[in-house]
């Protein structure tokens, strides 16, 4: 039995429907991201004709609704993408053609990319993660704000870890966020041992008259006393660990078991305080300088 011309007339509006769809996508592939939302547009009159003429037919409305949500999610992707390009747009006019910065701009770009971003939330992660990036761009290379760079390059580079086993790692934008993110981690170990650095110069100051006395026992005394003196005078905090009973007898194992007890590695500065980090520091360094005459028998 043929079909009916309301179902004839359905069909006709549901492949015309088709045809808008499948030529946005085309032209979304082809970053036209505005010619795209416009085919997407035009895919709204021909649903609403064919789910008209199509109501007593099940099969013509599962296909109606199946293309209704994909039109709707490519069109919110195609407005992220044309607000993302609104944004790249801007910021390059805002970078390469004025010698100052206009701040009310750079805000209005991110203002783009925060709009990209919503429009692509839970129906394009890519073009979220994209936009993402993008921000981080801004507040890296133009506003210079570190922290809210590193934040967004972060969050982007989640977004990509989600979408396993997808892999971006060709990506120029993955590429750019995961690069920024390593120079910053350079730059955090770098100001950190600067500021360590620092610390204990002050400190060594500081204990100025400490650090000349153990120099001097470690230049004066013999094995012997000097293990005595350091065990003494800076017993280990952890009371367990006790100068060798045998010392004299096995120097070179003695000098092995100081340098393990006092070792900075264990010195725990979270608990004993700097202090007394720099003193095992000291010590340490001496008690290897005499380990290493037993160890390569130097007399």
């Amino acid at each position: 039995m043929s079909d009916s011309v309301p179902e004839v007339t359905a069909n006709v509006y549901l492949r015309l429907t088709e045809h808008n769809f499948h030529e946005g996508i085309n032209a979304w592939q082809k970053g036209d991201y505005l010619k795209c939302k416009n085919q997407m547009a035009e895919c709204h009159f021909p649903m609403h004709e064919a789910r008209r003429y199509g109501h007593g037919r099940c099969d013509i409305l599962q296909e109606i609704d199946v293309l209704e949500n994909d039109v709707h999610m490519h069109m919110c992707i195609a407005e992220s993408s044309k607000s993302r390009q609104t944004g790249d747009e801007l910021l390059e006019r805002a970078t390469r053609y004025y010698e100052t910065v206009d701040i009310n701009m750079v805000w209005e770009i991110i203002d783009w990319y925060k709009q990209a971003i919503l429009l692509a939330r839970e129906l394009d992660m890519e073009q979220e993660a994209i936009a993402m990036q993008r921000i981080g761009r801004v507040y890296a290379k133009v506003l210079k704000f570190k922290p809210q760079a590193k934040e967004y390059y972060k969050r982007a580079i989640q977004l990509a870890v989600s979408m396993a086993p997808r892999i971006f790692t060709a990506c120029d934008w993955y590429v750019e966020c995961s690069e920024m993110l390593k120079k910053y981690q350079e730059e955090t170990i770098v100001h950190e041992q600067e500021q360590q650095d620092k610390e204990r110069e002050k400190i060594k100051e500081e204990l100025k008259v400490e650090l000349e006395e153990i120099k001097t026992n470690h230049e004066k005394k013999t094995n012997i006393d000097f293990l005595l003196y350091v065990y003494k005078t800076y017993p280990p905090k952890n009371t367990s660990l006790q100068m060798e009973k045998d010392a004299e007898d096995n120097m070179k194992k003695a000098f092995q078991k100081a340098i393990l007890h006092y070792h900075p590695d264990k010195s725990e500065p979270e608990k004993n305080g700097m202090k007394w980090k720099v003193l095992t520091e000291e010590i340490t360094k001496f008690l290897t300088k005499r380990y290493e005459c037993f160890k390569f028998n130097v007399n």
